[in-house]
């Protein structure tokens, strides 16, 4: 993370932490005392849950009715199913070169049967939330407004890909996106308020049953969509960056895009 006000480092960033703590305790798919991995053990019939779980899932709800289900937060079950059942750093180094994509029989779509009225919620028998394509997005939301609210300074928090800014920065933040360092890349100016969404298949892969997975599931099939890296994606406010990730149409990628400033690479990469 970084604020305008250089001095305000540190006490930003126990505020992010703070935030981020909150986060991982009502959502985190590994950690067994996490509100998650006790509605996957018990299920979730009118049962009560954390404003901040509550939050969270209303934000992953958003997502899926605007992505047309592209982002479904009940893929809990199935990515575990292909070995991703604890922290990334703890999965098996890959060792075949491709992805498998596996494509069975279309899985029900559940997720319109969710019912979260206020801190009630209600899951549909036998699945399991996963609201990784989401949460991390509204945690850098929350954090970067919390520090610009509290400490009054202009503030970017960048969470492993999803980037939010909060406050009135005298300058647009410099980002610069790029996959890997043989990679092309690309410099965005993202102006206060705005915030921005990368992902990748390229890095987060595994090794499960002798082949080769990644973190991105085609929710038709809960298998492992085509391989690739997705582009960067911005957006205003607090709309969740994962649908952006998802977005089925070139129109609102190029909007929000021409609202950030995107610098097209000429030469080589400037310091972000």
């Amino acid at each position: 993370m970084t604020v305008e006000t250089a001095h305000l480092l540190k006490p930003a960033k126990a505020i992010v932490d703070s935030v981020l703590a909150e986060v991982e305790l009502a959502s985190s798919r590994f950690r067994p005392d996490s509100e998650v991995m006790q509605l996957a053990r018990t299920g979730a019939n009118n049962t009560s849950i954390s404003p901040t779980l509550a939050l969270l899932i209303d934000g992953a709800l958003e997502a899926a009715r605007d992505s047309d289900g592209d982002v479904d937060p009940l893929l809990g079950g199935e990515l575990a199913n292909l070995g991703y059942d604890r922290d990334f750093a703890r999965l098996p180094s890959i060792t075949a070169k491709g992805v498998s994509i596996t494509q069975g029989p279309l899985r029900p779509i559940l997720w319109p049967l969710i019912q979260l009225n206020g801190t009630k919620l209600t899951l549909p028998a036998g699945t399991a939330l996963d609201l990784g394509a989401t949460a991390k997005a509204m945690a850098a939301d929350l954090a970067a407004a919390r520090v610009a609210e509290e400490l009054d300074t202009a503030a970017l928090v960048s969470l492993g890909g999803d980037i939010a800014t909060a406050g009135n920065a005298k300058e647009p933040w410099q980002v610069l996106v790029r996959d890997t360092d043989a990679d092309p890349w690309q410099q965005v100016s993202l102006h206060s308020g705005f915030a921005m969404a990368t992902s990748s298949t390229r890095k987060r892969r595994w090794s499960h049953r002798g082949l080769a997975m990644h973190h991105i599931l085609d929710p038709a099939f809960g298998s492992a969509s085509a391989p690739g890296s997705f582009q960067h994606h911005c957006r205003r406010g607090n709309l969740p960056a994962s649908q952006y990730l998802y977005d089925r149409g070139h129109r609102a990628r190029s909007q929000s895009s021409a609202m950030a400033g995107i610098h097209e690479p000429s030469g080589p990469p400037g310091r972000p």
